[in-house]
């Protein structure tokens, strides 16, 4: 999975990761490598190994306070068939 945070440019606030949640709720390991920030955008990406709701809990930088916009892609695997219910 991948998600985008962009924050206002004007507000100079900076979003991070504070936790990553598995569809259990358990928590799993957020790391650095995992994080890429890039002026006040930043992308999170992560190979999961469960499919299920998973939740990405995010927090602000001391400091300024602001709006943000995210986006998110999931990529699945190959050969795989899915089904609604």
């Amino acid at each position: 999975m991948t998600l985008t945070v962009k924050a206002d440019k004007k507000s100079g606030l900076h979003v991070k990761v504070l936790a990553l949640k598995d569809p259990t709720g358990a928590s799993v390991a957020v790391e650095a490598a995992d994080v890429k920030v890039k002026g006040s955008v930043l992308t999170f990406t992560k190979k999961v190994a469960a499919s299920g709701t998973w939740t990405v809990v995010l927090g602000a930088e001391a400091g300024p306070r602001g709006a943000f916009t995210y986006a998110f892609k999931l990529k699945q695997p190959k050969g795989v068939v899915y089904s609604a219910d």
